[in-house]
């Protein structure tokens, strides 16, 4: 009796235990993620053979809130060539009460529109985050528009449409 006691004591402390170390912990509910964003070059790096840049954007986003989201070191392809991405970058999203979402984001060249400038479609991963956005996931798309037109240095706005998992 007392063996089983002592087992069944050693089952409920392990059980108790899976959700501090993820074993028991809930893959979260999947919810529509969207965002609003404009961001501008804050530091460009020119060498012969490549063109690195840094990026700020500010915005607004569902569950986040305001947010700002630093990108350094982004790459740009150029020349591009289809199927390859024009930008590569990973940054966070940084929720005005600190909590924050971890963003891997590829942009391609879509079309240079004469009245607002060129039109990049993206995709991103969401890659995990802080406070109530630990081990967040995701996925979805965006729509950036370079305005090349009216601002000098030019402004992009962002579109953000998909899911967030947490």
């Amino acid at each position: 009796m007392k063996k089983q006691v002592l087992w069944f004591g050693i089952v409920l402390l392990a059980l108790a235990a899976l959700p501090l170390l993820g074993g028991g912990a809930s893959k979260g509910k999947a919810r529509p993620f969207q965002a609003k964003s404009v961001g501008h070059i804050t530091a460009e790096y020119l060498t012969a053979d490549s063109y690195t840049y840094d990026f700020v954007m500010n915005g607004q986003a569902t569950h986040l809130g305001k947010f700002e989201l630093p990108l350094l070191g982004i790459q740009w392809l150029f020349p591009v060539e289809p199927p390859d991405p024009a930008n590569i970058s990973s940054g966070t999203l940084i929720a005005a009460n600190g909590d924050s979402v971890n963003i891997h984001m590829e942009d391609y060249f879509h079309h240079f529109d004469d009245s607002i400038g060129a039109v990049l479609h993206g995709t991103y991963v969401i890659t995990g985050g802080t406070g109530r956005f630990l081990n967040a996931s995701g996925t979805g798309s965006y729509i950036a528009i370079v305005d090349v037109i009216h601002f000098n240095p030019p402004i992009t706005t962002f579109s953000f449409d998909g899911t967030i998992v947490y």
